[in-house]
């Protein structure tokens, strides 16, 4: 009896379908926690919301359908929206809604930075670089949140 032989690519394929988009969303903010990055995720499916006894009375959204699952704030300021696919989906699992929202944000905001994800590492691999020269001229900088946010009562 012949036994079937599987490359590493298929292995790869057949792996990634069973890699839930929660597991890619969770490594992905456990990152950028361990980079002090603040970041939260965006929850467009509804979470239940209870009512007396126990028992679900509804859905609450926190967002329009189409925004990325995690919206972080860079330490300089900017904003990284970063839509998570499982792996092996990547731009081309991107729904109309999600698409859409990628280009009007774009479109109105340039110093938005838009990330697809299918892994930690698609994230460690564009703002690693940037995090890393951002610590290295940490001393040289003057400017700070509290010369621009200066309250007085």
């Amino acid at each position: 009896m012949a036994t079937a032989h599987v490359t590493p690519a298929q292995f790869k394929a057949l792996a990634a379908k069973h890699v839930p988009e929660s597991d890619v969303q969770a490594a992905i903010l456990e990152w950028l926690a361990w980079m002090k990055v603040r970041a939260v995720r965006i929850e467009t499916n509804g979470q239940p919301v209870h009512g007396p006894g126990g028992s679900i009375a509804g859905l609450r959204t926190c967002s329009h359908v189409g925004t990325p699952d995690i919206l972080a704030w860079l330490p300089w300021g900017q904003a990284c929206a970063i839509e998570c696919k499982r792996p092996g989906e990547g731009k081309t699992g991107l729904r109309f809604s999600q698409a859409a929202w990628i280009r009007g944000t774009h479109a109105r905001s340039k110093w938005t930075m838009i990330l697809v994800a299918e892994s930690r590492l698609d994230v460690e691999e564009v703002l690693g670089p940037l995090m890393e020269g951002w610590k290295e001229n940490e001393s040289s900088r003057t400017m700070f949140f509290s010369d621009f946010w200066h309250c007085s009562s």
